[in-house]
């Protein structure tokens, strides 16, 4: 991957693909944050809604999968989903 020399933040960790590590948090916890619901959640599923654009090979992370699978029932993510693209079809693992 690419690093981005201007970032104040540093050159990215690139050892671990993104999918990897989300799935090894989700191991643990039921959501991104811990046991509820929250703002991480809600900013990191429309990227990994996004998975077969980045190719992420979402199939292969169970526990990212799972998480994915259960928000993406969620009413809010289905309305929000389709909110540009009414027959828009949230892409399923």
């Amino acid at each position: 991957l690419p690093v981005n020399p201007v970032s104040p933040w540093g050159p990215p960790i690139t050892n671990f693909p993104v999918g990897f590590t989300k799935n090894l948090i989700l191991s643990e916890n039921k959501y991104l944050a811990g046991e509820n619901y929250s703002i991480a959640d809600i900013a990191t599923w429309p990227w990994i809604a996004r998975h077969e654009w980045h190719d992420i090979g979402l199939k292969k992370y169970q526990n990212l999968s799972r998480w994915y699978s259960e928000i993406s029932e969620r009413e809010a993510v289905i309305k929000g989903y389709a909110f540009m693209d009414e027959n828009a079809v949230i892409p399923k693992p």
